[in-house]
Protein backbone atom coordinates (compact mmCIF):
# COMPACT_ATOMS: atom_id res chain seq x y z
CA UNK A 1 0.00 0.00 0.00
CA UNK A 2 1.46 3.34 -1.02
CA UNK A 3 1.19 6.44 1.10
CA UNK A 4 -1.63 8.70 0.00
CA UNK A 5 -0.83 12.16 -1.20
CA UNK A 6 -3.54 14.25 0.41
CA UNK A 7 -7.15 14.63 1.53
CA UNK A 8 -10.09 14.61 -0.83
CA UNK A 9 -11.38 17.93 -2.09
CA UNK A 10 -14.79 17.38 -0.49
CA UNK A 11 -15.01 17.12 3.29
CA UNK A 12 -14.32 13.61 4.57
CA UNK A 13 -16.33 14.34 7.73
CA UNK A 14 -19.94 13.25 8.12
CA UNK A 15 -22.55 12.56 10.76
CA UNK A 16 -23.04 8.83 11.13
CA UNK A 17 -25.57 9.33 13.94
CA UNK A 18 -26.87 12.16 16.12
CA UNK A 19 -23.84 11.88 18.39
CA UNK A 20 -21.30 10.11 16.17
CA UNK A 21 -18.89 11.88 13.82
CA UNK A 22 -16.96 9.94 11.17
CA UNK A 23 -13.95 10.94 9.12
CA UNK A 24 -13.44 8.67 6.14
CA UNK A 25 -11.78 9.92 2.98
CA UNK A 26 -11.40 7.86 -0.19
CA UNK A 27 -8.02 6.46 0.86
CA UNK A 28 -9.33 5.27 4.23
CA UNK A 29 -12.46 3.83 2.65
CA UNK A 30 -10.35 1.73 0.30
CA UNK A 31 -8.59 -0.05 3.17
CA UNK A 32 -10.17 -3.39 4.01
CA UNK A 33 -8.29 -5.60 6.40
CA UNK A 34 -8.81 -8.40 8.89
CA UNK A 35 -6.31 -6.64 11.18
CA UNK A 36 -7.44 -3.52 13.04
CA UNK A 37 -4.97 -1.25 14.83
CA UNK A 38 -7.10 0.98 17.03
CA UNK A 39 -5.87 4.10 18.83
CA UNK A 40 -7.15 6.60 21.33
CA UNK A 41 -6.47 10.21 20.24
CA UNK A 42 -5.53 12.59 23.06
CA UNK A 43 -2.36 11.76 25.00
CA UNK A 44 -1.90 8.76 22.73
CA UNK A 45 -1.40 10.12 19.20
CA UNK A 46 -1.51 13.85 19.92
CA UNK A 47 -1.02 16.09 22.95
CA UNK A 48 -1.07 19.80 23.74
CA UNK A 49 1.92 22.12 23.33
CA UNK A 50 0.88 24.02 26.46
CA UNK A 51 -0.31 21.03 28.48
CA UNK A 52 -4.03 21.70 28.01
CA UNK A 53 -6.47 18.81 28.54
CA UNK A 54 -7.61 16.93 25.44
CA UNK A 55 -10.99 18.62 25.26
CA UNK A 56 -9.27 22.02 24.87
CA UNK A 57 -6.72 21.15 22.17
CA UNK A 58 -6.89 23.32 19.03
CA UNK A 59 -5.30 23.36 15.59
CA UNK A 60 -2.72 25.87 16.88
CA UNK A 61 -1.94 23.86 20.01
CA UNK A 62 -1.66 20.20 18.98
CA UNK A 63 1.58 18.27 18.62
CA UNK A 64 2.54 14.65 18.07
CA UNK A 65 2.56 12.70 21.31
CA UNK A 66 5.96 11.30 20.38
CA UNK A 67 8.37 11.36 17.44
CA UNK A 68 7.66 7.64 17.24
CA UNK A 69 4.01 8.14 16.21
CA UNK A 70 4.54 8.72 12.49
CA UNK A 71 7.05 5.88 12.15
CA UNK A 72 4.86 3.34 13.93
CA UNK A 73 1.67 4.27 12.06
CA UNK A 74 3.37 4.07 8.69
CA UNK A 75 4.84 0.71 9.65
CA UNK A 76 1.39 -0.61 10.54
CA UNK A 77 0.04 0.65 7.22
CA UNK A 78 2.76 -1.24 5.36
CA UNK A 79 1.88 -4.36 7.36
CA UNK A 80 -1.67 -4.20 5.95
CA UNK A 81 -3.43 -3.02 9.11
CA UNK A 82 -6.53 -0.86 8.95
CA UNK A 83 -5.84 2.13 11.20
CA UNK A 84 -8.74 3.51 13.24
CA UNK A 85 -8.93 6.29 15.81
CA UNK A 86 -11.62 5.81 18.47
CA UNK A 87 -12.06 8.99 20.50
CA UNK A 88 -14.51 10.41 23.05
CA UNK A 89 -15.11 14.15 22.59
CA UNK A 90 -17.99 14.69 25.01
CA UNK A 91 -17.83 18.48 25.02
CA UNK A 92 -19.16 18.51 21.43
CA UNK A 93 -22.38 16.72 22.40
CA UNK A 94 -24.93 17.01 19.58
CA UNK A 95 -23.42 20.24 18.17
CA UNK A 96 -21.66 18.34 15.39
CA UNK A 97 -21.21 21.54 13.37
CA UNK A 98 -20.53 23.75 16.41
CA UNK A 99 -17.40 25.71 17.32
CA UNK A 100 -15.76 22.91 19.33
CA UNK A 101 -16.53 20.32 16.65
CA UNK A 102 -14.89 22.54 14.03
CA UNK A 103 -11.79 22.94 16.25
CA UNK A 104 -11.45 19.20 16.85
CA UNK A 105 -11.91 18.31 13.19
CA UNK A 106 -9.33 20.92 12.19
CA UNK A 107 -6.50 19.57 14.33
CA UNK A 108 -7.32 15.95 13.40
CA UNK A 109 -7.11 16.94 9.73
CA UNK A 110 -3.70 18.48 10.36
CA UNK A 111 -2.56 15.41 12.28
CA UNK A 112 -3.54 13.12 9.39
CA UNK A 113 -1.67 15.29 6.92
CA UNK A 114 1.44 15.02 9.10
CA UNK A 115 1.16 11.24 9.39
CA UNK A 116 0.53 10.67 5.68
CA UNK A 117 -1.37 7.38 5.86
CA UNK A 118 -5.12 6.70 5.62
CA UNK A 119 -6.84 6.50 8.99
CA UNK A 120 -10.54 6.13 9.77
CA UNK A 121 -11.75 8.36 12.62
CA UNK A 122 -14.69 7.46 14.89
CA UNK A 123 -15.70 10.23 17.31
CA UNK A 124 -18.28 9.77 20.10
CA UNK A 125 -19.60 13.18 21.17
CA UNK A 126 -21.98 12.37 24.02
CA UNK A 127 -22.42 9.99 26.95
CA UNK A 128 -24.42 7.38 25.07
CA UNK A 129 -23.97 3.96 23.49
CA UNK A 130 -21.09 5.13 21.27
CA UNK A 131 -18.89 6.43 24.08
CA UNK A 132 -15.98 4.27 25.17
CA UNK A 133 -15.74 1.89 26.98
CA UNK A 134 -18.91 0.77 25.16
CA UNK A 135 -17.92 -1.23 22.07
CA UNK A 136 -20.46 0.34 19.70
CA UNK A 137 -17.93 2.34 17.66
CA UNK A 138 -15.93 -0.83 16.99
CA UNK A 139 -19.14 -2.59 15.94
CA UNK A 140 -19.82 0.25 13.49
CA UNK A 141 -16.38 -0.22 11.94
CA UNK A 142 -16.78 -3.95 11.55
CA UNK A 143 -20.31 -3.80 10.13
CA UNK A 144 -20.13 -0.65 7.95
CA UNK A 145 -16.55 0.51 7.38
CA UNK A 146 -14.50 -2.56 6.46
CA UNK A 147 -16.12 -3.69 3.23
CA UNK A 148 -17.52 -6.84 4.79
CA UNK A 149 -14.07 -8.17 5.73
CA UNK A 150 -14.18 -10.22 8.92
CA UNK A 151 -11.90 -8.98 11.70
CA UNK A 152 -9.21 -11.23 13.17
CA UNK A 153 -9.45 -10.35 16.87
CA UNK A 154 -6.23 -12.17 17.76
CA UNK A 155 -4.16 -9.97 15.46
CA UNK A 156 -6.03 -6.75 16.19
CA UNK A 157 -5.21 -4.49 19.14
CA UNK A 158 -6.00 -1.13 20.75
CA UNK A 159 -3.58 1.51 22.15
CA UNK A 160 -4.57 4.06 24.78
CA UNK A 161 -3.44 5.99 27.86
CA UNK A 162 -6.29 5.31 30.32
CA UNK A 163 -5.86 2.01 32.13
CA UNK A 164 -6.75 3.07 35.67
CA UNK A 165 -3.14 3.36 36.79
CA UNK A 166 -1.67 5.98 39.15
CA UNK A 167 -2.43 9.46 37.86
CA UNK A 168 -4.69 8.22 35.04
CA UNK A 169 -8.14 9.78 34.77
CA UNK A 170 -9.96 6.48 34.16
CA UNK A 171 -9.65 2.93 32.84
CA UNK A 172 -11.77 3.62 29.75
CA UNK A 173 -9.16 2.49 27.22
CA UNK A 174 -8.27 -0.83 28.83
CA UNK A 175 -11.96 -1.50 29.48
CA UNK A 176 -12.75 -0.64 25.86
CA UNK A 177 -10.25 -3.21 24.58
CA UNK A 178 -11.70 -5.78 26.97
CA UNK A 179 -15.26 -5.02 25.83
CA UNK A 180 -14.28 -5.35 22.17
CA UNK A 181 -12.20 -8.46 22.80
CA UNK A 182 -8.79 -7.31 21.53
CA UNK A 183 -5.39 -6.89 23.14
CA UNK A 184 -4.80 -3.63 25.01
CA UNK A 185 -1.41 -1.89 24.77
CA UNK A 186 -0.59 1.11 26.95
CA UNK A 187 0.73 4.12 25.04
CA UNK A 188 3.90 4.16 27.16
CA UNK A 189 4.62 0.62 25.99
CA UNK A 190 3.88 1.28 22.31
CA UNK A 191 5.53 4.62 21.52
CA UNK A 192 8.82 6.09 22.61
CA UNK A 193 8.51 8.60 25.45
CA UNK A 194 7.73 12.17 24.33
CA UNK A 195 10.94 14.02 23.55
CA UNK A 196 12.99 10.86 22.92
CA UNK A 197 15.35 11.10 19.95
CA UNK A 198 14.75 8.81 16.96
CA UNK A 199 18.00 7.05 17.78
CA UNK A 200 16.98 6.38 21.36
CA UNK A 201 15.99 2.92 22.46
CA UNK A 202 12.30 2.15 22.29
CA UNK A 203 12.01 2.40 26.07
CA UNK A 204 8.65 0.62 26.05
CA UNK A 205 8.71 0.23 29.84
CA UNK A 206 9.23 3.93 30.55
CA UNK A 207 6.62 6.48 31.52
CA UNK A 208 5.98 9.32 29.07
CA UNK A 209 7.96 12.35 30.18
CA UNK A 210 5.12 14.84 29.72
CA UNK A 211 2.77 16.15 32.41
CA UNK A 212 2.19 13.56 35.06
CA UNK A 213 5.29 11.43 34.51
CA UNK A 214 8.12 10.75 36.92
CA UNK A 215 10.19 13.22 34.88
CA UNK A 216 8.57 16.32 36.37
CA UNK A 217 5.70 18.63 35.50
CA UNK A 218 4.95 21.25 32.82
CA UNK A 219 6.29 23.82 35.30
CA UNK A 220 9.87 22.52 34.92
CA UNK A 221 10.96 25.12 32.30
CA UNK A 222 9.90 28.06 34.50
CA UNK A 223 12.39 30.92 34.25
CA UNK A 224 14.15 31.58 37.58
CA UNK A 225 15.33 35.04 38.58
CA UNK A 226 16.23 37.23 41.55
CA UNK A 227 17.81 34.39 43.54
CA UNK A 228 20.48 36.79 44.77
CA UNK A 229 17.91 39.12 46.32
CA UNK A 230 17.68 39.53 50.07
CA UNK A 231 14.49 39.89 52.09
CA UNK A 232 13.60 43.16 53.79
CA UNK A 233 12.12 42.87 57.26
CA UNK A 234 10.55 46.31 56.96
CA UNK A 235 8.50 45.76 53.81
CA UNK A 236 5.84 43.07 53.22
CA UNK A 237 6.08 40.61 50.31
CA UNK A 238 3.47 38.87 48.16
CA UNK A 239 4.60 35.26 47.66
CA UNK A 240 2.64 33.43 44.93
CA UNK A 241 2.74 29.63 45.08
CA UNK A 242 2.28 27.72 41.83
CA UNK A 243 1.57 24.01 41.49
CA UNK A 244 -0.98 21.23 41.31
CA UNK A 245 -2.94 19.92 44.32
CA UNK A 246 -0.71 17.61 46.33
CA UNK A 247 2.56 19.29 45.31
CA UNK A 248 3.23 20.66 48.80
CA UNK A 249 2.01 24.27 48.58
CA UNK A 250 -0.18 24.18 51.68
CA UNK A 251 2.43 22.32 53.72
CA UNK A 252 4.90 25.06 52.85
CA UNK A 253 2.45 27.93 53.45
CA UNK A 254 1.39 26.59 56.85
CA UNK A 255 5.00 26.74 57.99
CA UNK A 256 5.16 30.45 57.11
CA UNK A 257 2.11 31.61 59.03
CA UNK A 258 -1.56 31.14 59.99
CA UNK A 259 -4.50 31.18 57.56
CA UNK A 260 -6.80 34.20 57.42
CA UNK A 261 -10.50 34.66 56.74
CA UNK A 262 -11.78 36.66 53.79
CA UNK A 263 -11.17 39.91 55.72
CA UNK A 264 -7.51 39.18 56.35
CA UNK A 265 -7.88 38.37 60.04
CA UNK A 266 -6.86 35.28 61.97
CA UNK A 267 -7.65 33.90 65.40
CA UNK A 268 -4.00 33.05 66.07
CA UNK A 269 -1.01 35.31 65.48
CA UNK A 270 1.71 32.75 66.30
CA UNK A 271 4.21 35.64 66.34
CA UNK A 272 4.88 35.18 62.63
CA UNK A 273 5.08 38.02 60.07
CA UNK A 274 3.39 35.94 57.36
CA UNK A 275 -0.31 35.35 56.68
CA UNK A 276 -1.64 32.55 54.53
CA UNK A 277 -4.43 33.20 52.01
CA UNK A 278 -5.85 29.85 50.87
CA UNK A 279 -8.52 29.43 48.21
CA UNK A 280 -9.51 26.04 49.62
CA UNK A 281 -10.74 28.01 52.65
CA UNK A 282 -11.91 31.29 51.10
CA UNK A 283 -13.39 29.57 48.01
CA UNK A 284 -13.13 32.43 45.50
CA UNK A 285 -10.25 34.39 43.99
CA UNK A 286 -12.14 37.62 44.74
CA UNK A 287 -12.09 36.85 48.46
CA UNK A 288 -8.40 35.88 48.26
CA UNK A 289 -7.56 39.24 46.68
CA UNK A 290 -9.52 41.21 49.28
CA UNK A 291 -7.96 39.32 52.17
CA UNK A 292 -4.47 39.75 50.71
CA UNK A 293 -4.92 43.50 50.36
CA UNK A 294 -6.03 43.73 53.99
CA UNK A 295 -3.06 41.64 55.14
CA UNK A 296 -0.61 43.90 53.30
CA UNK A 297 -2.20 47.06 54.68
CA UNK A 298 -1.78 45.61 58.16
CA UNK A 299 1.96 45.30 57.49
CA UNK A 300 2.17 41.52 57.08
CA UNK A 301 3.62 39.51 54.19
CA UNK A 302 1.14 37.21 52.44
CA UNK A 303 1.60 33.78 50.86
CA UNK A 304 -0.97 32.93 48.16
CA UNK A 305 -1.94 29.26 48.52
CA UNK A 306 -3.81 28.35 45.32
CA UNK A 307 -2.89 26.57 42.07
CA UNK A 308 -2.19 29.76 40.04
CA UNK A 309 -1.77 27.44 37.08
CA UNK A 310 -1.33 29.98 34.25
CA UNK A 311 -0.29 33.54 33.56
CA UNK A 312 -3.84 34.88 33.67
CA UNK A 313 -4.34 33.39 37.14
CA UNK A 314 -1.06 34.89 38.39
CA UNK A 315 -1.39 38.40 36.96
CA UNK A 316 -3.77 39.79 39.65
CA UNK A 317 -1.18 39.15 42.35
CA UNK A 318 1.43 41.13 40.42
CA UNK A 319 -1.07 43.96 40.09
CA UNK A 320 -1.87 43.83 43.80
CA UNK A 321 1.82 44.02 44.72
CA UNK A 322 2.33 46.98 42.42
CA UNK A 323 -0.67 48.84 43.88
CA UNK A 324 0.57 48.18 47.41
CA UNK A 325 4.17 49.01 46.39
CA UNK A 326 5.65 45.75 47.61
CA UNK A 327 7.72 42.98 46.02
CA UNK A 328 6.05 40.00 44.37
CA UNK A 329 7.82 36.64 44.50
CA UNK A 330 6.87 33.29 42.96
CA UNK A 331 7.63 29.80 44.21
CA UNK A 332 7.05 27.02 41.65
CA UNK A 333 6.53 23.42 42.83
CA UNK A 334 7.81 21.13 40.07
CA UNK A 335 6.30 17.84 41.24
CA UNK A 336 5.03 15.09 38.92
CA UNK A 337 1.31 14.31 38.67
CA UNK A 338 1.93 10.74 39.83
CA UNK A 339 3.36 12.01 43.12
CA UNK A 340 0.59 14.60 43.51
CA UNK A 341 -2.10 11.97 42.88
CA UNK A 342 -0.59 9.57 45.41
CA UNK A 343 -0.65 12.29 48.05
CA UNK A 344 -4.23 13.44 47.45
CA UNK A 345 -5.45 9.84 47.50
CA UNK A 346 -3.79 9.37 50.90
CA UNK A 347 -5.29 12.54 52.39
CA UNK A 348 -7.87 12.22 55.15
CA UNK A 349 -8.38 15.76 56.45
CA UNK A 350 -7.75 18.21 53.63
CA UNK A 351 -9.10 21.75 54.04
CA UNK A 352 -10.83 21.70 50.66
CA UNK A 353 -11.70 18.00 50.94
CA UNK A 354 -9.89 17.13 47.72
CA UNK A 355 -8.95 13.66 48.84
CA UNK A 356 -9.53 9.96 48.22
CA UNK A 357 -9.55 7.98 44.99
CA UNK A 358 -11.78 10.32 43.02
CA UNK A 359 -9.31 13.19 43.55
CA UNK A 360 -7.07 11.65 40.87
CA UNK A 361 -9.30 12.98 38.08
CA UNK A 362 -9.12 16.50 39.49
CA UNK A 363 -5.34 16.45 39.95
CA UNK A 364 -4.74 14.99 36.52
CA UNK A 365 -6.88 17.67 34.91
CA UNK A 366 -5.12 20.52 36.71
CA UNK A 367 -1.65 19.10 36.00
CA UNK A 368 -2.39 19.31 32.29
CA UNK A 369 -3.37 22.97 32.68
CA UNK A 370 -0.11 24.04 34.36
CA UNK A 371 1.93 26.62 32.45
CA UNK A 372 5.54 27.50 33.36
CA UNK A 373 6.54 30.97 34.52
CA UNK A 374 7.58 32.98 31.45
CA UNK A 375 10.45 35.43 31.30
CA UNK A 376 7.94 38.20 30.61
CA UNK A 377 6.05 37.70 33.89
CA UNK A 378 7.27 40.49 36.14
CA UNK A 379 7.96 38.70 39.41
CA UNK A 380 10.91 40.11 41.35
CA UNK A 381 12.01 36.64 42.35
CA UNK A 382 11.17 33.20 40.91
CA UNK A 383 12.45 29.93 42.38
CA UNK A 384 11.61 26.38 41.25
CA UNK A 385 11.35 23.87 44.11
CA UNK A 386 12.21 20.32 43.09
CA UNK A 387 13.70 18.68 46.17
CA UNK A 388 13.31 18.73 49.94
CA UNK A 389 16.60 20.61 50.15
CA UNK A 390 15.17 23.31 47.84
CA UNK A 391 12.11 23.55 50.05
CA UNK A 392 14.06 23.93 53.28
CA UNK A 393 16.21 26.64 51.74
CA UNK A 394 13.08 28.60 50.84
CA UNK A 395 11.61 28.16 54.32
CA UNK A 396 14.85 29.49 55.72
CA UNK A 397 14.91 32.38 53.24
CA UNK A 398 11.37 33.55 54.06
CA UNK A 399 11.45 32.94 57.83
CA UNK A 400 15.08 33.54 58.72
CA UNK A 401 15.20 30.19 60.53
CA UNK A 402 18.02 27.72 59.87
CA UNK A 403 17.19 25.17 57.15
CA UNK A 404 16.17 21.76 58.48
CA UNK A 405 17.91 18.68 57.18
CA UNK A 406 15.54 15.95 58.27
CA UNK A 407 12.22 17.07 56.78
CA UNK A 408 11.28 15.30 53.55
CA UNK A 409 7.51 15.48 53.16
CA UNK A 410 6.59 18.72 51.45
CA UNK A 411 7.77 18.15 47.90
CA UNK A 412 9.22 14.65 47.89
CA UNK A 413 12.03 13.58 45.59
CA UNK A 414 12.43 15.57 42.41
CA UNK A 415 13.36 14.21 38.97
CA UNK A 416 16.88 12.97 38.42
CA UNK A 417 17.38 15.41 35.57
CA UNK A 418 15.50 18.56 34.71
CA UNK A 419 15.65 21.16 31.92
CA UNK A 420 18.10 23.97 32.51
CA UNK A 421 16.67 27.35 33.44
CA UNK A 422 17.68 30.81 32.36
CA UNK A 423 18.38 33.63 34.79
CA UNK A 424 16.90 36.94 33.59
CA UNK A 425 16.08 40.24 35.28
CA UNK A 426 12.39 40.96 35.81
CA UNK A 427 10.70 42.99 33.06
CA UNK A 428 9.10 46.34 33.80
CA UNK A 429 5.78 45.88 35.49
CA UNK A 430 2.78 47.56 33.88
CA UNK A 431 -0.48 48.16 35.68
CA UNK A 432 -3.47 46.18 34.48
CA UNK A 433 -6.90 46.00 36.09
CA UNK A 434 -7.13 43.42 38.85
CA UNK A 435 -9.59 40.73 37.80
CA UNK A 436 -12.35 40.60 40.40
CA UNK A 437 -15.81 39.14 40.57
CA UNK A 438 -18.82 41.18 41.51
CA UNK A 439 -19.32 40.90 45.26
CA UNK A 440 -22.78 40.27 46.74
CA UNK A 441 -24.76 43.42 47.40
CA UNK A 442 -24.51 42.83 51.13
CA UNK A 443 -20.71 42.72 50.93
CA UNK A 444 -19.55 45.72 48.89
CA UNK A 445 -15.97 45.02 47.89
CA UNK A 446 -13.36 47.52 49.08
CA UNK A 447 -10.73 48.83 46.70
CA UNK A 448 -7.31 47.28 47.03
CA UNK A 449 -5.99 50.77 47.74
CA UNK A 450 -8.46 51.91 50.39
CA UNK A 451 -7.78 51.46 54.12
CA UNK A 452 -9.37 48.52 55.95
CA UNK A 453 -12.95 49.12 56.97
CA UNK A 454 -14.66 47.87 60.09
CA UNK A 455 -15.79 44.29 59.59
CA UNK A 456 -18.94 42.67 60.83
CA UNK A 457 -18.42 40.17 63.62
CA UNK A 458 -19.51 36.70 62.68
CA UNK A 459 -19.68 37.64 59.00
CA UNK A 460 -19.69 34.97 56.30
CA UNK A 461 -16.49 33.36 55.19
CA UNK A 462 -14.64 32.99 58.51
CA UNK A 463 -11.94 30.35 58.52
CA UNK A 464 -13.59 28.23 61.19
CA UNK A 465 -16.99 28.34 59.52
CA UNK A 466 -15.65 27.48 56.08
CA UNK A 467 -13.49 24.64 57.34
CA UNK A 468 -16.22 23.14 59.51
CA UNK A 469 -18.78 23.30 56.70
CA UNK A 470 -16.38 21.71 54.24
CA UNK A 471 -15.43 18.97 56.67
CA UNK A 472 -19.04 18.15 57.50
CA UNK A 473 -20.04 18.11 53.85
CA UNK A 474 -17.17 15.89 52.79
CA UNK A 475 -17.74 13.46 55.66
CA UNK A 476 -21.39 13.15 54.72
CA UNK A 477 -20.53 12.87 51.02
CA UNK A 478 -18.16 10.04 51.75
CA UNK A 479 -20.88 8.25 53.71
CA UNK A 480 -23.31 8.86 50.86
CA UNK A 481 -20.91 7.27 48.40
CA UNK A 482 -21.05 4.11 50.53
CA UNK A 483 -17.35 3.41 50.27
CA UNK A 484 -17.85 1.68 46.92
CA UNK A 485 -17.49 -1.82 48.31
CA UNK A 486 -20.12 -1.68 51.04
CA UNK A 487 -18.10 -3.32 53.80
CA UNK A 488 -19.64 -4.53 57.06
CA UNK A 489 -18.67 -1.37 58.88
CA UNK A 490 -19.92 0.96 56.15
CA UNK A 491 -23.45 1.02 54.82
CA UNK A 492 -24.38 -2.42 56.16
CA UNK A 493 -25.48 -3.37 59.61
CA UNK A 494 -25.10 0.18 60.89
CA UNK A 495 -28.79 1.05 60.81
CA UNK A 496 -28.15 4.34 58.98
CA UNK A 497 -30.62 5.54 56.36
CA UNK A 498 -28.98 6.24 52.99
CA UNK A 499 -29.04 9.97 52.17
CA UNK A 500 -31.58 11.06 49.56
CA UNK A 501 -30.69 13.08 46.47
CA UNK A 502 -31.76 16.27 48.26
CA UNK A 503 -29.64 15.31 51.28
CA UNK A 504 -26.60 14.97 49.05
CA UNK A 505 -27.32 18.31 47.40
CA UNK A 506 -27.41 19.92 50.85
CA UNK A 507 -24.08 18.29 51.72
CA UNK A 508 -22.48 19.66 48.56
CA UNK A 509 -24.01 23.09 49.04
CA UNK A 510 -22.29 23.24 52.45
CA UNK A 511 -19.02 23.45 50.51
CA UNK A 512 -20.15 26.85 49.26
CA UNK A 513 -21.67 26.01 45.87
CA UNK A 514 -25.10 26.96 44.55
CA UNK A 515 -27.91 24.43 44.81
CA UNK A 516 -28.36 24.39 41.02
CA UNK A 517 -24.68 23.67 40.45
CA UNK A 518 -24.71 20.91 43.06
CA UNK A 519 -27.75 19.26 41.47
CA UNK A 520 -26.17 19.33 38.02
CA UNK A 521 -22.88 17.87 39.23
CA UNK A 522 -24.60 15.21 41.31
CA UNK A 523 -26.68 14.08 38.34
CA UNK A 524 -23.58 13.94 36.14
CA UNK A 525 -21.87 11.82 38.83
CA UNK A 526 -24.86 9.45 38.87
CA UNK A 527 -25.60 10.23 42.50
CA UNK A 528 -22.07 9.73 43.82
CA UNK A 529 -21.66 12.70 46.16
CA UNK A 530 -17.92 12.23 46.62
CA UNK A 531 -17.24 12.35 42.88
CA UNK A 532 -19.55 15.36 42.53
CA UNK A 533 -17.74 17.14 45.36
CA UNK A 534 -14.35 16.62 43.76
CA UNK A 535 -15.62 17.85 40.38
CA UNK A 536 -17.01 20.99 42.01
CA UNK A 537 -13.72 21.56 43.79
CA UNK A 538 -11.84 21.10 40.51
CA UNK A 539 -13.94 23.82 38.92
CA UNK A 540 -13.19 26.08 41.86
CA UNK A 541 -9.46 25.41 41.75
CA UNK A 542 -9.16 25.93 37.99
CA UNK A 543 -11.38 29.00 37.85
CA UNK A 544 -11.98 32.18 39.80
Amino acid sequence: MALFGGLSASSPWRKQATTLLIREDAAAKAIRSSKIAGFDLNDTLVSSKIGAPGYQVTVADWKLYSEDVVTRLRQLHEEQYKLVIFTNQGNIRTALDGKRAVAVKAYIDEFLKAVGVPILVMMATAKDKFRKPSGSMWTEVESKFNGGTKIDYKQSFYVGDAAGGPGEHSADDSEYAATVGVRFVHVRDYFKPPGASPAASAGRDQEPSGAGSVGGSPLAPSVERGLELGLSKEKPVVLVLVGAPGCGKSTFAQRLGPAVDRYGTTTTDEGKPWRRVCQDILQKKEYCLRASADVLRAGHSVVIDRTNYNREQREPWLDLAMIQRVSCHCLVFDVSADVCCARTVARTDHEGKLQGGSSVMVVRRLCKMLQPIAATESFDRVRVVRTTEDLEKEISFYTGAPAKKEEAKATGPGPSSVPSVTMTPPPARAATPVSQEKAPASEAKPSLEEPPTKRRKGGPGGVQQAMQAAAAAAEAASAAAGGGGGGASEGHGGGHKAPSFDDKVAMLAALGFSEEMCKARLKAAKGNAEVAANELLADRLSGD
